[in-house]
């Protein structure tokens, strides 16, 4: 005779099923507000050039967190067409059976979803070390400094990834078994021993994730408060040469909404984590995961082009060819 899991553990897992699977959701709906407002930028600027190491990366970041995200929903959103439903639904065994046989229809989209939750993010690890390098005109130390955060950050990244690929060995079983036999013949033993390795690995994984975020926001405060002295003094000199084109207040103003975008969700989760428990701390690092990315890009497009304001034209006076620069 198997042994039952206690109920508050199924609960706990349920809810961070839902949980997860409408963040996701939310998540996917402001990127595709933002790609709507700023595809033809994106047309014009990049697509239209030659192809370089800085547009390779910023397309990377930019399509391939939405696939993530669409993978994800894949699974999460999945209803098995074939479920036996031999169980009653007030039973929460039965929900959670559910949701395995939901999970376990899309082995490859949850492995491909895996790999891009966390190689988008050493993406990113890289540009922000790079441009926070490039600001301080490729000093040692600053290369030392934040290249062992980043290291660090990205080494942890790399083992939520082989702890995530570590347990697919288990769901690879189950789509093993489901797949010639039907769900029928799954033995209610083997749903109870998947139950217990996810709820091990959830545990796990959760704090695994408390370390990851207080490594990834201390490693974003670093490189927000660098970046902002040195941009700020950079942004102080051009205003005092009178420079009306500078591209330093949309890199301030980018800075600030994704720093302080951060520190929103900290303050938002940590007193639901307080009341309903650890598993929400991967709906946040979902959460941060797409808004990092995102704004990252969004940066990116930002800079391309600073259109000149009435403000500007009337305050500075225009360059020597008499030609202002028109808005794109």
């Amino acid at each position: 005779m198997a042994v039952e899991l206690p109920t508050d553990q199924l609960s706990n897992i349920l809810h961070y099923i839902s949980l997860a699977r409408y963040s996701d959701l939310v998540a996917l709906v402001v990127l595709v507000y933002d790609y709507l407002l700023t595809f033809d930028l994106e047309f014009s600027q990049v697509w239209c050039q030659r192809v370089s190491l800085a547009s390779s990366l910023f397309l990377w970041i930019r399509y391939m967190h939405p696939l993530k995200i669409i993978l994800q929903l894949k699974l999460a959103f999945a209803s098995p067409s074939n479920l036996d439903d031999s169980v009653g639904p007030s039973d929460m065994y039965y929900y959670y059976r559910k949701s395995l046989i939901s999970f376990a229809q899309g082995c490859l989209s949850r492995q491909i979803a895996n790999i891009l939750e966390v190689i988008t993010p050493l993406v990113v690890i890289l540009i922000f070390v790079n441009r926070t390098w490039a600001i301080y005109l490729k000093s040692r130390k600053i290369l030392i400094l934040f290249g062992s955060l980043g290291a660090g950050l990205a080494i942890l990244k790399i083992v939520l990834l082989i702890v995530g690929v570590s347990y697919n060995v288990r769901w690879e079983e189950l789509c093993a078994e489901i797949g010639p036999h039907g769900y029928s013949t799954i033995s209610r033993m083997m749903w109870v021993d998947t139950m217990k390795a996810h709820i091990l690995l959830t545990d796990f994984t959760c704090r695994l994730l408390h370390t990851i975020a207080f490594f990834d926001f201390t490693f974003d405060s670093a490189v927000f408060w660098s970046t902002f002295y040195k941009t700020f003094h950079i942004a102080r000199d051009m205003r005092l040469q009178r420079n009306p084109n500078s591209i330093t207040y949309w890199i301030l103003r980018d800075a600030f909404m994704y720093y302080l975008t951060r520190i929103s969700l900290i303050t938002h989760f940590t007193p639901l984590q307080v009341a309903f428990g650890s598993h929400l701390s991967m709906a946040e690092f979902r959460t941060t995961g797409v808004i990092r990315p995102e704004l990252e890009s969004s940066a990116y497009t930002s800079v391309l082009r600073r259109p000149p304001t009435t403000a500007d034209v009337g305050r500075h006076p225009p360059p020597r060819s008499g030609k202002v620069r028109p808005a794109y």
